[in-house]
């Protein structure tokens, strides 16, 4: 068994020789903050998917440049072609980008509401008199999709934006602006924990019955995206056979998810 204290460092460790390499070939990755799949890139844990990325990317000659922007502007300035990758985009997020055929996580997607609210979701009729709070660009799921769609510019469906926009989403909630909020249970939870709010102070009230696959995708303006894309497909085949992927993922309390 691989200590958690050693695993951690070993990332701290990994993240200054990234910084150290100026001669090595960078693999730029932009995205909002979106705990636990990625997480502040100051902190030492910052997140399973950059670990993995590390620990894939970074034996190979490769430094890591990891900063947060809205996932707006993420999309948008990774599409351009100003930097190699998001992070934990579903196909629908970018069917544009090249996308690697391995997976980098599951999404399972919930309603939340503050304790004592008795709503519960129960399919998109149910969504009708309520207020629903979601991040701007973000794609959920084939169910909610149009639903957000048709209803965007309506007092139905408030969008937030910025660098964290669940915890502006999580405000809101507590100050009474929404009804509910939908997000992947995983995120919404250490979210919660962050912004340190009581327990039964906001409770789930049911939740998609789809759910999302998640990837790291690469932008289809770089020559070397399918490269990239194939180095990542081997590196994570690697890292789960050798038991270094169930050793990060158990960092931040998850199962593998090819084996839920």
């Amino acid at each position: 068994m691989i200590r958690q204290g050693k695993i951690l460092l070993c990332t701290l460790l990994l993240i200054v020789c990234a910084v150290q390499g100026a001669t090595a070939e960078t693999l730029s990755i932009r995205s909002d903050i979106w705990p636990p799949y990625n997480d502040d890139p100051k902190s030492i844990k910052p997140g399973y998917m950059i670990n993995l990325l590390m620990e894939i990317f970074l034996p190979q000659g490769y430094t890591l440049d990891y900063q947060q922007l809205s996932w707006t502007e993420s999309l948008e300035a990774v599409r351009k072609g100003q930097f190699n990758a998001v992070l934990g985009a579903t196909k629908e997020d970018a069917p544009d980008f090249i996308f690697p055929k391995e997976s980098f996580g599951i999404s399972d997607t919930a309603f939340f509401v503050k304790g004592g609210n008795k709503w519960k979701f129960n399919g998109t009729a149910s969504l009708k008199d309520i207020r629903l709070g979601v991040i701007e660009s973000y794609s959920y799921n084939e169910e909610l999709d149009p639903y957000i769609k048709a209803n965007k510019g309506t007092k139905r469906i408030v969008e937030a934006t910025g660098d964290e926009p669940l915890a502006a989403l999580i405000r809101m909630l507590q100050n009474g602006q929404i009804d509910a909020i939908v997000e992947d249970t995983n995120v919404m939870f250490a979210s919660m924990i962050s912004a340190k709010v009581p327990m039964g102070n906001i409770v789930t009230a049911g939740s998609c019955k789809e759910k999302s696959t998640l990837y790291v995708a690469f932008s289809p303006k770089n020559p070397k995206s399918k490269e990239l894309a194939a180095k990542f497909d081997a590196g994570i085949k690697t890292l789960r056979s050798s038991g270094k992927l169930h050793a990060i993922l158990g960092l931040y309390g998850l199962p593998d998810w090819k084996k839920n």
